[in-house]
């Protein structure tokens, strides 16, 4: 039976980004809706893979696939840790006064802005 909790944390931190990424957008009044579109894609792929990769592991089970690897918790992480980095990057363009100096300037986020 496949843990649904690891999947689940993953859409909540996409969900959570696409949420952080409008108010970003409404507070810098840099609404595009070929953004958000673009965003949207963007965010669909990235559910479509962790599907593909539970799929994977599941039909390693029953089918040689040429390798027997778990896939999904990789994909997971990954997908979790990319998202991440754009929620921190979202939340500096809401109020660049959250973040330290250091992590602005690896974001390339200006305080002024």
């Amino acid at each position: 039976m496949v843990d649904i909790m690891l999947p689940l944390i993953t859409c909540i931190f996409v969900v959570f980004d696409l949420a952080s990424g409008g108010v970003s957008a409404c507070a810098n009044h840099e609404w595009k809706s070929s953004e958000m579109r673009k965003g949207l894609y963007h965010k669909f792929g990235s559910i479509m893979l962790v599907v593909l990769a539970y799929l994977i592991d599941y039909a390693q089970r029953y089918v040689d696939l040429g390798f027997q690897v778990p896939i999904a918790a990789g994909v997971c992480v990954y997908i979790i840790l990319m998202e991440l980095g754009s929620i921190v990057e979202n939340i500096g363009k809401i109020n660049p006064d959250l973040l330290p100096e250091k992590v602005r300037s690896i974001l390339g986020l200006d305080k002024t802005k």
